[in-house]
């Protein structure tokens, strides 16, 4: 590849591609989950994910606009973004656990709910995984 090419319009449209894609994924999954007739916890949990994502392709998106210098909007988009992956991790996380639910069945030594369970253990490694990455 020559070096005189400037690569940079392409990774622009590359990224610009696969965020659109990202939100059209983010609104089919809310779409499914809507419509979906059962309310189970199970769907409650990707719904959640979906909007949450939704939310964080929304902050790649903004980040397309670096000319707009405007405090306010940086900032916006910021805590867009941090809030957004916090939650797309959290909501993963307490997916997983609910998926892995039934095999936790024969264990006598649940005492409390699982959901809360599968909530302060989601919460706990969304946090610890925020404040590290």
């Amino acid at each position: 590849m020559p070096s005189n090419i400037n690569t940079m319009p392409v990774l622009f449209f590359t990224d610009l591609a696969a965020t659109s894609l990202s939100l059209f994924g983010s609104l089919f999954m809310c779409y499914h989950c809507i419509k979906a007739s059962s309310a189970s916890i199970s769907i409650k949990l990707i719904f959640a994910l979906a909007i949450s994502d939704f939310f964080y392709s929304l902050a790649n998106l903004m980040a397309k606009f670096e000319e707009v210098t405007d405090n306010v909007f940086c900032q916006t988009e910021a805590i867009m973004r941090g809030m957004s992956l916090f939650l797309s991790i959290f909501f993963a996380t307490s997916t997983a656990l609910v998926c892995y639910r039934p095999f936790l069945a024969q264990d006598n030594s649940i005492k409390s709910p699982f959901f809360l369970k599968a909530v302060f253990l989601g919460l706990g490694s969304s946090l610890i995984l925020f404040v590290f990455l």
